[in-house]
Formats: structure tokens, C-alpha cells, sequence
């Protein structure tokens, strides 16, 4: 057997099944489609909490505007301050994500 090291980026994948005696598992699209989703969960926790309340303030805004006729557009206003809400309500839960951050750091470093 050949003594000198290999280095990674010239070994291939047939002559590391050669050294290692058996076959590389293949490699599938369902660790890709984890990773997706697995990195679409971030976005979700602060998006839902934007579009919830924004979705809400415009349908009720839609049925005031229907049953109530003024000159007040209640569609436009309902929907602002649903989104204001919503990202209210999102600035809380990242500024309480980063402080559990935080502290769970500093519990790490002072152990």
C-alpha cells in the first residue's frame, strides 16, 4: 500500500472507496430540502407576525368600508396600523431572541 499522504482536494471519490473498503453513501436532495426549510424558519418567526396582523387590519378594514360608508378610508388605516403592530410585535421577539442569546453565551464563558 502507497505510504504518502493524499491530500483531500486530489483524492476522488472512487479511490476513497478504495482506502476506506466500501462504498460513499450517496448524497440525496432530501438534505437540501431540509437545509431549505431549516433555514426558512428564521424568517418565518418574524414574518408571520407582520403579515397576521397586517391581513387582519385590512379584512376588517375591507368589511368597515363596506358596511359603515364614510369618507374615511378605514382599509387603509386598519391595514398601517395592523403592520405597525406587527412589527412592534416582531421587534420584541428579536430583541428577546438576542437577550436569551446572550445570556446563554455568558452562562457558557462563566462556567
Amino acid at each position: 500500500m502507497n505510504n504518502q499522504p493524499v491530500s483531500n482536494a486530489s483524492m476522488s471519490r472512487q479511490s476513497f472507496e478504495v482506502l476506506a473498503g466500501s462504498p460513499l453513501p450517496k448524497l440525496t436532495t432530501q438534505t437540501s430540502d431540509r437545509k431549505l426549510w431549516l433555514g426558512s424558519g428564521p424568517a418565518t418567526l418574524i414574518v408571520w407576525p407582520i403579515v397576521v396582523p397586517a391581513l387582519l387590519g385590512w379584512a376588517i378594514g375591507l368589511w368597515l368600508d363596506n358596511y359603515l360608508p364614510t369618507g374615511y378610508s378605514w382599509t387603509i388605516s386598519l391595514l398601517v396600523g395592523g403592520l405597525a403592530i406587527g412589527c412592534l410585535h416582531a421587534w420584541t421577539r428579536v430583541t428577546d431572541a438576542r437577550i436569551d442569546l446572550r445570556d446563554e453565551q455568558e452562562s457558557v464563558f462563566c462556567d
